[in-house]
């Protein structure tokens, strides 16, 4: 178990108690900086509500409202990414937060201004379908953003990755058929499906357009469930290998299996950690396991709510007490 104090420092607390306002760290830096997003509690039609979003900094008070556009009155962020003097986030007005339809949008804090970048394609009447491990919408060193979507074409099935400018000038142009596209520095990544493998993840350097296979499924780890890209170009993959669940780190070719065990749910990766979770007869528990050391130890002792987000030594984590209060942390690691 980690202790608070000696293998961590908990930087940001906040609390709500079940049926009042909610407010979710979903954006994190090194240095501190985090976007919030403020929910309004369930109303007895829907559990979605007109969440607000604010640029803040741990250990400074006051914050900056970010402005919202988009026709969408009750809406969720499901991803969000905090760069240099912007804000990238993708929300969607569905309980489903893999499922279609969802909008991708890019707030400027020297104009102030809020853009839609891109939208999920339509099913054409279809319904909503599912983007295999999410895909999840970033910034990279070439200044554009990377996403994947699914669309229908004559009744059949595809899923597409897709690059726009963040200067918004240009239409989104199509790079490659994958899902699930995730960006970390100058690296974006997808998977393929693959008949012999079932799947693969390929990885694109953007300085020079390569395109390298760097992992591919083999028996009986067939079924991604998550998929983390690290600056490096390194993976962390959750797999689901039918009489147990792994979580897989890939780095310069090599696969180090860091946690294993049955109902490994969420996991999300630092250059320095990754974090999981898997459910244990008190319910979902979560864990760190630190690259460098090579150990890990159980964070928190209420139930894990959500994912965490990681920046450098900085984590993100949420947990429920016995009350059903929920609080959001932001601790700084050091095992």
């Amino acid at each position: 178990m980690a202790i608070d104090g000696q293998d961590y420092t908990t930087v940001y607390e906040k609390r709500s108690a079940q049926g009042s306002v909610s407010t979710y760290p979903v954006a994190l830096k090194p240095a501190g900086g985090i976007i919030e997003e403020q929910v309004p509690p369930p109303s007895e039609d829907s559990i979605i509500s007109a969440s607000r979003l604010f640029w803040a900094q741990v250990g400074r008070r006051g914050r900056v409202e970010i402005p919202r556009v988009g026709a969408w009155r009750k809406r969720q962020v499901v991803t969000a990414e905090l760069g240099k003097g912007v804000v990238l986030w993708k929300e969607t007005r569905s309980t489903q937060l893999n499922i279609d339809p969802w909008s991708l949008y890019l707030y400027r804090s020297k104009s102030g201004r809020t853009a839609l970048v891109a939208r999920s394609e339509p099913t054409g009447g279809n319904a909503p379908v599912e983007d295999p491990g999410g895909t999840v919408p970033g910034l990279a060193s070439d200044g554009r953003i990377y996403y994947s979507t699914a669309s229908y074409v004559e009744d059949e099935l595809f899923f597409n990755v897709y690059s726009v400018s963040a200067a918004g000038q240009a239409e989104p142009q199509e790079i490659a058929e994958g899902s699930g596209a995730r960006v970390a520095g100058h690296y974006v990544a997808w998977v393929e499906q693959r008949p012999e493998a079932r799947f693969a993840v390929i990885r694109r350097d953007v300085t020079t357009g390569e395109d390298q296979e760097i992992y591919a499924s083999q028996d009986p780890c067939g079924q991604l469930h998550h998929i983390v890209l690290l600056p490096s170009g390194a993976i962390v993959v959750s797999l689901d290998c039918g009489a147990t669940d792994e979580v897989v780190v890939v780095d310069d070719g090599a696969a180090s299996v860091v946690a294993e065990g049955r109902r490994l749910a969420y996991v999300n990766a630092s250059q320095r950690y990754v974090w999981f979770s898997r459910t244990t007869k008190h319910g979902y528990r979560q864990f760190l396991y630190s690259r460098g050391s090579g150990v890990t130890k159980q964070i928190g002792r209420g139930s894990v709510l959500g994912a965490a987000d990681m920046a450098g030594r900085l984590v993100s984590w949420s947990a429920f007490t016995r009350d059903g209060t929920a609080i959001r942390y932001i601790s700084h690691v050091t095992f």
